[in-house]
């Protein structure tokens, strides 16, 4: 009998440590295959990284060789050469990444073939503008060949990076799934070790030996927690320490923000209303009569300072519109009141492209909000619309009731917007596609102050349009009461 007890527990012995190594495995094997997930997670978003380091060298590129074409300033070939060079080494970074995959590494010679190509057009557009003026180099440029390869590179950066968010998916997914069967199986395996050792349990009577054991696991256990509670502490206090200096770092740039706003507005806008005075004064030709040369300089200094004050006035309405120092001043007010007195200062310069403005706002609505803001908001909107118009073309604005509120809508037949410019036209300084004269008009901050503007008053504003069929801006704004009857 003790000796069949004998086998008994051997073999219950022999049972439970076949069960353990295969829990340890398969621990071990589900660690490894985190730890490897983990790593190509970490390589994803390295390559991911290098890919926006490297669309960014490539606008900034681009920006300065169009800043060297418009003003043949040294300065700007010097940035747009460390630009290059900055994405040259991230090309050569991102070779060895994804030499393991051959779909990728074939995306990845199209993205460096589209990205030299790039740069020589770029290079090109220097050379002719240093050999042969500004204007063959706009010729060039006007080509449309640099946004196509732009478009391109875009694409190309757009399928690496899905294709690396794939793969990542995938891993993450099946390492989930090596956890879960880890999982069931220590479950399983725990279940009938217990079973096993219940019944070696069953016939051994050293209880004191189990309970020493269990004293010295409870003391191991203990002293792993205190360890722990230390290294959390330790861990607490230096996010502490983190935070305050991060505190103190979002205080000074709130301090060095006040301080540029308030001398960019003496500083700027003092001097610049001073040269467009004098510069209509020379225009007036109060001083003397001047040549047609002289005068052509004096449109153009009066014209380039108006541009920069509008620049700096756009800057400083953003800035303190996050800033929380933009104060509304509702009251009641006649909806085409506000829209006659803005089509007042439009209409001349529709009529000078000979476009039709069809206003269809009716006399009955009755808006609460601030009365300036909302003309601000309108005479953005209408300005775009007809500055994106062709000649002969049409504006139309409309209203009609949405709840409490009254919605606006402004639509042209103008030149469209891309989708994917969409969903960009309300971010600063961004320029969706060029105006029928002069591509470049603009500050590229007027939507973006409209959407805060309509946000202030608790509306909303978006776009609907085609390329080459025009576009419809609509916003909602309070109304005071229902329409008349």
């Amino acid at each position: 009998m003790k000796k069949s007890n004998d086998h008994l527990i051997m073999l219950s012995f022999g049972f439970a440590l076949l069960i353990l190594v295969f829990i340890g495995g398969m621990f071990y094997w589900t660690t490894r295959r985190l730890i490897w997930t983990n790593t190509k997670a970490l390589d994803t978003y390295q390559i991911v990284e290098n890919l926006n380091a490297l669309l960014a060298g490539m606008y900034k590129g681009e920006s300065s060789a169009r800043g060297f074409m418009m003003s043949e300033a040294v300065e700007d070939v010097e940035i747009f050469r460390a630009a290059i060079a900055e994405v040259q080494t991230v090309i050569r970074d991102l070779e060895p990444m994804i030499a393991e995959n051959p779909e990728q590494k074939a995306r990845f010679e199209i993205l460096r073939s589209a990205v030299n190509q790039r740069i020589e057009f770029s290079n090109h557009k220097i050379e002719l503008r240093k050999s042969q003026g500004f204007n063959p180099a706009l010729d060039f440029f006007l080509t449309g060949r640099d946004q196509t390869l732009m478009d391109s590179i875009n694409a190309v950066v757009s399928e690496l990076k899905s294709e690396e968010m794939r793969l990542l998916h995938y891993r993450r997914a099946q390492a989930d799934l090596s956890a879960k069967w880890s999982h069931i199986s220590l479950i399983l395996g725990l279940s009938v070790s217990f079973c096993m050792l219940s019944v070696v349990y069953y016939y051994l009577h050293h209880e004191v030996l189990r309970r020493r054991q269990a004293e010295t696991e409870a003391l191991r256990l203990n002293e792993e927690l205190e360890h722990r509670v230390r290294e959390r502490t330790v861990e607490l206090a230096d996010v502490n320490r983190q935070l305050k200096l991060r505190n103190e770092e979002v205080e000074h740039a709130n301090r060095m923000k006040s301080e540029f706003l308030a001398r960019m507005s003496h500083e700027l806008r003092t001097p610049l209303n001073a040269i467009i005075g004098f510069s209509d004064l020379l225009a007036e030709e109060s001083p003397g009569s001047l040549s047609d040369k002289q005068r052509r300089f004096v449109n153009h200094v009066s014209a380039g300072a108006r541009h920069l004050l509008q620049l700096i006035n756009d800057v400083l309405d953003v800035s303190k519109i996050e800033a929380g120092k933009t104060e509304l001043n509702p009251a009641d007010f006649v909806a085409l009141d506000a829209v006659d007195e803005v089509l007042s200062v439009i209409n001349p310069l529709a009529e000078s492209k000979d476009i039709k403005i069809d206003n269809q706002v009716g006399s009955e609505w009755i808006l609460r909000a601030d009365r300036i803001r909302m003309k601000q908001i309108l005479y953005n909107l209408l300005t775009n619309a007809v500055k994106f118009t062709q000649e002969q073309g049409l504006v139309r604005i409309e209203a009609s009731p949405e709840g409490d509120l009254l919605r606006l809508c402004v639509s042209d037949t103008g030149i469209g917007i891309p989708l994917d410019e969409q969903r960009l036209i309300f971010e600063e300084f961004h320029q969706a596609g060029g105006t029928t004269r002069n591509p470049s008009q603009g500050t590229g901050l007027g939507l973006t102050i409209t959407k805060r503007l309509v946000e202030l008053h608790g509306g909303r504003i978006w776009v609907e349009s085609e390329p080459a069929a025009g576009s419809r801006f609509s916003f909602t704004i309070p109304l005071a009461q229902q329409p008349n009857e």
